[in-house]
């Protein structure tokens, strides 16, 4: 049996790996797709289900959409595909992106769109990779063919979906307070007048909410105050050789913690980020 971890997160995402989980078993009988409906961006840690799953992968397909291409847990189990799972038996599937929009660690992956010869040639490795159980050559073409088009019909469907949680050019409270706090230091360690500091203050303090509502001055002192740089994107707290996962440097483990800046190692080198753009690897 041909085990298939199908990633997914948000909403085109989730839907596309669900009809894979009934498509692929019509293509390739052997093929037993692994799914969860549950976005695992909703919980901080994975079950013992979804561990389990991982161990026993033979092939995994990330589904990448324009909507999840830097969310943390897409990265996080991306990684952790590639450590289960030979990296050529991974791959990502383009719902509605191009192979020049992946960047960073999904970079490493071999590349899918809804193309008919990619798509073939990706359900061609998933039928080898269990040398166990393989359709021969002029069975799988056959049956490629009748099913194939179910598959483009529904890429397109839902690629042209607008997306449940579409997403905004407004951030977070959080994003928008750490940038500020990291301004206001740059201000005050600047040579300018404190009226001159005073006034680009104000000007940084014209953000607004992922509510739309202006962030006032005292409500941005105030979770300044409160905020706390060790804690990652989900709030875990964050110490000197946790393994962590930044969305653009890839994997790295903190080597230091120090005012407010962590440093972490990663392959690229050195590099001192801000705790809520890295995820814990727990």
């Amino acid at each position: 049996m041909s085990k298939i971890f199908l990633s997914w997160s948000g909403h085109k995402s989730r839907k596309v790996a669900e009809f894979l989980h009934t498509w692929l078993p019509s293509v390739l009988q052997f093929a037993e797709p692994y799914f969860t409906p549950e976005d695992i961006e909703k919980g901080k840690k994975w079950n013992s289900d979804i561990s389990g799953a991982l161990d026993e992968t033979n092939f995994g397909i990330i589904c990448l959409t324009r909507e999840n291409l830097e969310k943390p847990w897409i990265l996080f189990e991306a990684g952790a595909l590639s450590k289960n799972v030979d990296r050529a038996n991974v791959c990502t599937l383009l719902i509605d992106v191009d192979p020049t929009d992946v960047t960073g660690p999904l970079a490493q992956f071999q590349h899918t769109s809804i193309d008919k010869i990619e798509v073939k040639k990706m359900m061609k490795s998933i039928n080898s990779s269990d040398s166990s159980r393989t359709l021969t050559d002029s069975t799988f073409n056959s049956v490629f063919e009748m099913w194939w088009p179910k598959l483009l019909d529904a890429c397109e469907k839902i690629s042209s979906e607008r997306s449940a949680a579409p997403s905004s050019d407004l951030r977070s409270d959080r994003e928008i307070i750490e940038e500020i706090l990291l301004r206001v230091r740059s201000i005050e360690k600047s040579n300018g007048t404190d009226y001159e500091k005073e006034i680009l203050k104000q000007k940084l303090f014209g953000e607004t909410n992922e509510d739309g509502n202006q962030l006032h001055l005292s409500e941005i002192e105030n979770i300044m105050g409160s905020l706390d740089s060790s804690l990652d994107t989900n709030g875990n707290r964050l110490a000197a050789g946790d393994h962590v996962l930044h969305k653009k440097f890839g994997f790295g483990r903190i080597a230091q913690i120090e005012d407010g800046k962590i440093s972490v190692d990663f392959e690229i080198g050195t590099k001192r980020v801000v705790g809520s753009f890295l995820l814990k690897c727990q």
